[in-house]
């Protein structure tokens, strides 16, 4: 952890903090922020749990998978992920290399804050939750790009079910995998019934740790791609602005 302050102005300052994302994931980050404002502010700290930490999050996490607490998870996974695409048919715009580099771009858009609200109300109208309809939206994009019938998208979950953890600070996040079905015959409704329950699913069994996952499935390793998945999808709050009689707490990632 790498921490600098920049004083830009007399009443303007910067706090930089380099975070690996091995130690801290993005709902860590949030408790962060809040308890560094609180600080600042001199106000009083939430109380942390006693011997509630990452370790014990860790030492739990293999008691569940040794004592077979988590059986009926690597039964779903085993099954859903059975038999996966080797690699996306998405058309590149370069030969794949041969072996993987992690070169890329980024390309960034802002939705205005209507849109998302329609988004939202669409959304629940059908029971959906707006990551719910945002996966649907890419998944179908990428189907038709790629004109495949399959798409195998990961996702990072929270990983934290139990409430005991929610306050701690680690990488708790786990990663699953969201396989969905399309063809330009499916309906509508049928194909955001499909991606809603691939979600809740995912959720229900989110605690069976992704490297477990990996050793129960037969894939084969090539070094010009991931296995089991080449696409991935988070959609992240943004921590929101905090006002202060004296000061404003404006975080950028």
């Amino acid at each position: 952890l790498r921490v600098s302050a920049i004083q830009q102005s007399a009443d303007s300052a910067v706090l930089l903090l380099s975070v690996p994302h091995i130690i801290a994931d993005g709902w860590s980050m949030e408790l962060v922020y809040k308890e560094l404002v609180a600080l600042y502010t001199k106000a009083e700290l939430a109380p942390i749990k006693p011997k509630v930490g990452f370790q014990e999050f860790a030492l739990s996490q293999k008691e569940w998978v040794k004592k077979g607490l988590l059986e009926p998870s690597r039964q779903y996974w085993k099954t859903a992920l059975a038999s996966l695409p080797t690699v996306h048919q998405i058309p590149l715009d370069y030969p794949r290399p041969t072996i993987r580099t992690f070169e890329g771009d980024q390309a960034s858009v802002s939705l205005q804050p209507s849109l998302v609200s329609e988004i939202e109300q669409w959304s629940s109208t059908r029971g959906m939750t707006l990551f719910m309809t945002v996966h649907a939206a890419f998944s179908l994009l990428l189907s038709r790009l790629s004109q495949a019938e399959e798409l195998v998208v990961g996702v990072p979950a929270g990983g934290r079910t139990n409430s005991d953890f929610s306050q701690v600070v680690g990488y708790l996040s786990n990663l699953v995998l969201l396989r969905t079905e399309y063809n330009p015959q499916m309906r509508v409704d049928a194909y955001c019934e499909q991606i809603k329950q691939r979600n809740l699913d995912a959720l229900k069994h989110q605690n069976y740790p992704f490297e477990c996952v990996m050793e129960e499935l037969d894939y084969s390793t090539n070094p010009s791609f991931n296995p089991l998945f080449q696409v991935m999808l988070s959609v992240e709050d943004q921590l929101t602005k905090l006002e202060t009689e004296d000061a404003v707490f404006v975080p950028q990632h």
